[in-house]
């Protein structure tokens, strides 16, 4: 969580330097150059759940156990959903 907090930090850090307010929260970062931005500077996706090694989305599903609840809420979410 700790990491994440990081990266919000420095998603806000990134718009105040250029001059960029947000009216709201930031919650969603969309941006390829923001999001390479961050990355650069160690924001992967994987960083946000310190996971060493390989960055791919089977390993943090087989490595983060609060990854896994997350695909696992939405896998089932979605499965709730289909037959609507």
């Amino acid at each position: 969580m700790k990491r994440f907090a990081l990266a919000i930090a420095a998603i806000i850090a990134l718009f105040a330097s250029h001059g960029v307010r947000a009216e709201q929260p930031v919650t969603i970062v969309d941006d390829p150059a923001v999001l390479a931005a961050l990355d650069a500077k160690g924001f992967g996706f994987a960083g946000i759940f310190a996971v060493d090694g390989a960055d791919d989305l089977k390993t943090l599903y087989s490595e983060v156990p609060a990854y896994r609840a997350v695909v696992d809420m939405v896998a089932a979410d979605i499965a709730t959903l289909r037959p609507r």
